[in-house]
């Protein structure tokens, strides 16, 4: 229905307080007034078909046209107390009135193409605000429910600058610094040409002026669940961060938007996946929660990698050098330290040289290319801890306080820090911040929590500081660098008061296995690998990003025949190798983990373990070779044990070219000779595959067609497998 006439109102004389004279004069002179009869024509009556959304508990929104600037036809939209609140209880329609007053006060005085424009409000019998008409509704309409066409990646960041520009303007550009204080996908609306414009100021908070540092403001806790910075749920303290925080987790929200109805059947995929043995417990977990607390939360962000979260609809469209600076962004602002977060004047630039890196691939590839996402991006909400070094190197050796650790995995806390779970331990996630040259630089690092007591039942006999001290020195492109430890026990070896033994000779006694209990922690810390394992990259499952091609996999076998090299060099055995301790780095680069600790014996190597060792014989260098060449095998056939004949990786098909197949099958066989004297050494396995490598690099570069291999078929005590150890 369209209003033909509008009409003004002052307000009422009797409103006397000094708050409300100066509420007043803003509003008469910024604002129009409209009357209730005015709006329940333009409304019709509050028709429920001119209900653009019942927004939430509080509020209602209707869609009408009224006669405004010139125009006989201007949209509008008209929001109201929520009826059925209303009428419930008094205190609560007070509250309502006010974060709509709340809303007015602000609105009138700001001016910015990013937030929304207040045409006016009506205060008879009930509060109405009246704003410009959002055509396209609200960014969360887009990623969770899906009405419309999916949005481009390229419109996604566009949007996403938009919001930071309002933002900014609220933080540092009005008379007064605002703190949003709900900033959401769904308070993100969006005009008849997609423009963003920031809604929702009923929560808003006014603080001291822009001119000056934004000051903490003590409130209530108030926004949306999963929104939330912890210093607002701990302590009730809200700052510019706060808001930072909220556009961080709708940056994350931009890269997962899933539709409501879709994200517990996409969870249960990745949890599948991810959680192990632990799924259904999450699950179980994961279903009484809310959705804006699920999507996208700390739990799955610390145990799923983001590349596999991305919508469906943005696979293959995101340049990787964008990809990497969104992501550099986005945990940026939802760091747990307020004080690490950027402003949002710095976010503003990060996202526009983001949007630049993604037009200039655009620019240098074909529209139509297909970008592939090769890394492993995780998002960490946990707090980081301060190392006083340069670079990663200048950690050699370095001794965690077990509070640092504590505060880094949130006291050990499975939900959101832990990775995996082994016969002598459990692997937490967290990062360091190293102040050097490179300042305030973020390092992952793998945090092992030993189960010390099983450690101690087996039996070994050793010592932990100088286990540790030997294997740290050990550093090689291929081998996983142990950066650290933590051993609470030390305080209690170091400060020993009994006088009596600081003369004794004691260096080659166990000092550690005999005195330990069941409380002292004793932890490893070393890089963390992103790519994850082998058995990851290589299962079906996990082929979200670009299969490994056979190129690739030779490479990955020469690294870790490299990194092993140099353990046989050091007169020093791996004695567990297998697909899980083969990681790969950003750059796919292989790295050998879990060796040379007295612990590290392969008790459950299974299908990997040497015959000769399964028989009781002395472990050597030929029973690593022997593990290897299983290696071999599964790169090829399937990550899966035991081997089936037939089951070669389909991936591969006409891929392999024969003469490489030729020299690789047969170092293969050699690796697995149950004879250990027959064995080859790792060197030779390494030259042998290295020449394996460029054959095939040699045939591919004078064929574009495919191989085809006559046979690719072992004795059957290779391929099929024997009883396990």
């Amino acid at each position: 229905m369209i209003l033909k006439s509008l009409g003004f109102c002052g307000w009422k004389k009797n409103e006397s307080s000094s708050s409300k004279k100066e509420y007043k004069s803003v509003i008469e002179e910024l604002c129009h007034q409209f009357c209730m009869e005015d709006i329940r024509k333009a409304t019709n009556n509050f028709d429920k078909k001119l209900l653009l959304v019942e927004e939430s508990f509080y509020f209602w929104v209707y869609k009408s046209c009224v006669e405004y600037n010139g125009t006989s036809n201007y949209t509008i939209a008209i929001k109201r107390g929520s009826p059925t609140k209303k009428k419930k209880m008094k205190n609560e329609e007070d509250s309502t009135r006010s974060y709509m007053v709340n809303e007015i006060e602000l609105l009138c005085q700001l001016r910015h193409p990013n937030i929304i424009s207040l045409i006016g409000f009506c205060k008879e019998n009930e509060m109405i605000v009246v704003y410009e008409y959002m055509a396209n509704g609200s960014l969360g309409d887009y990623l969770f429910k899906r009405k419309k066409e999916p949005l481009s990646w390229k419109k996604r960041l566009e949007i996403c600058i938009g919001v930071a520009r309002a933002l900014h303007y609220l933080h540092a550009g009005a008379k007064r610094t605002i703190f949003h204080r709900f900033i959401q996908p769904n308070s993100i609306l969006l005009d008849e040409n997609m423009v963003p414009k920031l809604s929702n100021f009923e929560l808003s908070l006014q603080g001291a002026l822009s001119t000056s540092k934004p000051k903490p403001i003590t409130d209530d806790i108030r926004g949306t669940i999963g929104y939330i910075p912890l210093e607002v749920l701990k302590l009730g303290i809200y700052t510019d961060k706060c808001d930072v925080y909220s556009f961080g987790k709708v940056l994350l929200d931009v890269i997962f938007g899933t539709r409501d109805e879709d994200l517990m059947s996409k969870i249960n995929m990745l949890a599948s996946l991810h959680f192990g043995e632990r799924t259904n417990e999450y699950l179980e977990v994961l279903k009484h929660l809310p959705l804006t607390l699920i999507r996208p939360s700390k739990l799955l962000c610390s145990w799923i990698p983001m590349e596999e979260m991305v919508d469906p609809d943005l696979n293959g469209k995101i340049a990787p050098e964008c990809w990497d600076a969104v992501m550099s962004i986005a945990q940026r602002c939802i760091e747990y330290e307020a004080d690490e977060r950027p402003t949002m004047g710095e976010v503003e630039l990060l996202l526009e040289s983001a949007l630049s890196l993604q037009q200039q691939f655009h620019i240098t590839h074909s529209a139509a290319a297909h970008y592939t996402l090769s890394s492993t991006t995780y998002i960490h909400m946990l707090p980081s801890i301060c190392i006083h070094a340069n670079n990663i190197e200048d950690m050699l050796n370095h001794q965690f306080p077990l509070a640092d650790i504590r505060e880094m995995t949130n006291n050990f806390d499975d939900d959101y820090g832990i990775m995996g779970k082994g016969s002598f331990g459990e692997m937490y996630r967290g990062r360091v911040r190293l102040n050097g040259v490179t300042d305030n630089y973020y390092y992952w690092i793998a945090i092992k929590k030993m189960d010390w007591p099983s450690i101690c039942d087996s039996g070994m006999q050793f010592n932990f500081r100088k286990e540790i001290e030997k294997i740290c020195v050990i550093r090689h492109p291929n081998l996983v660098s142990l950066l650290g430890f933590c051993d609470d026990d030390d305080n209690d070896h170091n400060h020993n008061d009994d006088d009596d033994d600081d003369d004794d000779d004691d260096d080659d006694v166990d000092d550690s296995v005999e005195d330990d209990n069941d409380d002292d922690a004793k932890i490893l810390v070393s890089e963390f690998i992103q790519n994850g394992s082998l058995l990851y990259n290589l299962h079906d499952s996990h082929r979200i990003k670009k299969a490994l091609t056979w190129k690739k996999r030779l490479q990955i076998c020469i690294g870790v025949a490299q990194g092993l090299h140099y353990l046989h060099t050091a007169s020093m055995f791996h004695r567990n190798i297998k697909l899980t301790n083969i990681l790969l780095d950003r750059a796919m680069v292989p790295k050998l983990s879990d060796f040379g600790f007295p612990w590290s014996n392969p008790i459950h190597a299974g299908y990997y373990a040497a015959p000769e060792w399964c028989e009781g014989h002395e472990f050597t260098d030929k029973c690593d070779v022997y593990s290897f060449g299983i290696v071999l095998l599964q790169v090829v056939f399937t990550s899966k044990l035991p081997l089936i004949e037939g089951e070669s990786d389909p991936i591969l098909k006409g891929k392999i070219a024969p003469q490489c197949w030729e020299v690789f099958s047969d170092i293969t066989r050699r690796c697995l000779n149950l004879e250990p004297n027959e064995r080859p050494t790792i060197n030779e396995v390494m030259t042998q595959v290295e020449h394996a490598l460029a054959l095939q690099e040699e045939a591919d570069a004078n064929t574009s067609d495919e191989y085809n291999l006559l046979s690719m078929t072992f004795d059957d005590d290779v391929l099929l497998g024997r009883a396990l150890c």
